[in-house]
């Protein structure tokens, strides 16, 4: 038996609207760098960093210092989105 869209289970359209509106928001997500120090603190690239780390979007770096920090041992960088 053949089934048409008007034969949909409205959860099935919940879930996809839901899904429609995650990845829009997503979309809209700014790329950062998570960073923390392994020491008790580490100066790199003009901050201070500790064992608590910190978020820093993307367009407050220079790339000369996202290279600084991704390029330290001290430092734990994760890219991630905000």
């Amino acid at each position: 038996m053949a089934t048409s869209q008007a034969n949909t289970p409205k959860g099935d359209d919940a879930a996809k609207k839901a899904a429609a509106a995650k990845k829009a928001a997503e979309a809209k997500k700014k790329p950062a760098l998570k960073v923390h120090a392994t020491c008790d603190s580490r100066w790199r690239a003009g901050c201070n960093f500790s064992r608590t780390a910190i978020i820093i979007p993307l367009a407050k770096l220079s790339k000369e210092q996202v290279k600084l920090l991704k390029a330290d041992k001290a430092l734990v960088v994760e890219e991630v989105k905000i």
